[in-house]
């Protein structure tokens, strides 16, 4: 794991900050899909920022068991800042 860290709060005019939520993608109403897409085969690796799957986790937990898996995806998020870019405006929607 990184030792990186950055305040991604971004605060509206009246200094309030928007509050993201996370819902489950056909049970909730979401703005913005964050799964994999093409029956898992779209995901950030090979997809184009802000295109269904582009926030979905390349590293299946079926070969990396859920705690590699989520760490293996923070890597990749670390690593790229133009995702982490794209990921910080998001801000304030709902996600699932």
């Amino acid at each position: 794991m990184s030792d990186k860290s950055t305040d991604t709060t971004q605060a509206r005019l009246d200094g309030t900050v928007p509050s993201t939520r996370v819902g489950h993608c056909r049970k909730d109403e979401t703005d913005v899909y964050i799964g994999r897409a093409d029956g898992g085969d779209g995901h950030l690796l090979n997809t184009p920022i802000g295109e269904r799957g582009w926030l979905g986790n390349p590293h299946p937990k079926d070969d990396h068991g859920r705690a590699e898996c989520i760490e293996l995806f923070r890597e990749d998020f670390e690593d790229d800042q133009e995702f982490r870019a794209a990921v910080r405006q998001l801000e304030g929607d709902r996600l699932g």
